[in-house]
């Protein structure tokens, strides 16, 4: 099926995140990004990776709760993601304010797995970083596909 103008747009958008995912962010890269608190790493049906989080110093859209555009690197020893839209620095995990309120209600240590829900109609949580890197393997090699596809 071929690709219309919109999606081959966003498939080179998506492919450019990507050469900028594997090259790392610079120094000013970061200086610049809005900050991205009690993230939470989010699947969509289809497999397409992105953060929800609390936004600090974003271009656009301010501070406040958002969801990101397509997640296509992450790097959170070294904090900083990198969406099909921007860099991020990340601060602190969604689990951790997730323990904190927890502990903070006295809640026992074995329920406070997923203490606090969060629920995207369709979408699922994947905090286990591990299991991110794979899904963020296989999301390229389908977007990297897309764009070969598309030429």
């Amino acid at each position: 099926m071929p690709f219309n103008h919109t999606q081959k747009l966003w498939t080179q958008k998506l492919i450019a995140a990507l050469a900028a995912a594997d090259t790392g962010p610079s120094a000013s890269d970061l200086v610049n990004a809005p900050i991205l608190n009690h993230w939470r790493s989010l699947v969509t049906p289809k497999g397409s990776p992105f953060l929800f989080g609390m936004v600090s110093g974003h271009p656009r859209l301010g501070s406040r709760w958002i969801t990101t555009s397509q997640l296509v690197g992450i790097n959170s020893e070294a904090g900083w993601a990198r969406t099909a839209s921007r860099w991020y620095q990340l601060s602190c995990p969604f689990a951790d304010l997730e323990a904190k309120v927890a502990r903070g209600l006295g809640v026992s240590e074995e329920d406070r797995p997923n203490f606090l829900q969060l629920n995207m109609p369709g979408c699922q949580s994947l905090d286990d970083i591990t299991k991110l890197s794979l899904l963020l393997s296989a999301w390229r090699d389908r977007i990297l596909q897309a764009g070969a596809e598309g030429d």
